[in-house]
């Protein structure tokens, strides 16, 4: 039991560098400017759903999130990635 909240936790904190990366991207790019106020638009919306507590299926679904924000990334597009427990 302790193993299983220490590696639930231990993908929750990823899933949030994750995704703080993705949005750090985001912002980098240049938006639709609207009334003066920039917003960062995700070109690309991914969802990844995880439903096993087993620590590989969570490294997984973690490094399909980073290949994904690195394939967007090198062609100068946005993404959003939402990881859905």
């Amino acid at each position: 039991m302790i193993a299983n909240r220490s590696s639930r936790a231990a993908f929750i904190c990823t899933a949030a560098v994750l995704t703080s990366w993705a949005l750090a991207a985001a912002a980098q790019t240049p938006a639709n400017s609207k009334a003066g106020k920039s917003e960062a638009v995700a070109t690309h919306k991914l969802a990844i759903q995880i439903n096993q507590s087993d620590k590989s299926a969570m490294d997984l679904a973690l490094n399909n999130a980073k290949n994904v924000i690195n394939y967007y990334k090198a062609k100068c597009e946005t993404v959003a990635i939402e990881i859905v427990t």
